[in-house]
């Protein structure tokens, strides 16, 4: 039991870790490309963001689970 809260503490603190490091690379490659960090936030933090989203529906695409891709949260 105790084990499960530790996991999750771990989760956040890697979870803030890792948002901070993207954040801080966001703005070290809009600075090296000499372009507006609102453009670089607008694009590769945006895409960063969505790819856990993207690599779900794909996977579920290909494995033939799409009919319940949308429903997995519904489920009791």
């Amino acid at each position: 039991m105790m084990t499960m809260y530790v996991y999750v503490l771990m989760g956040l603190a890697l979870l803030c870790v890792g948002g901070e490091v993207l954040v801080r690379a966001a703005v070290a490659l809009a600075g090296r490309l000499n372009v507006s960090p609102v453009l670089i936030g607008l694009t590769i933090v945006a895409f960063g963001t969505s790819a856990p989203e993207l690599t779900v529906a794909i996977t579920a695409a290909l494995g033939g689970g799409i009919r319940d891709y949308g429903w997995e949260c519904c489920r009791q």
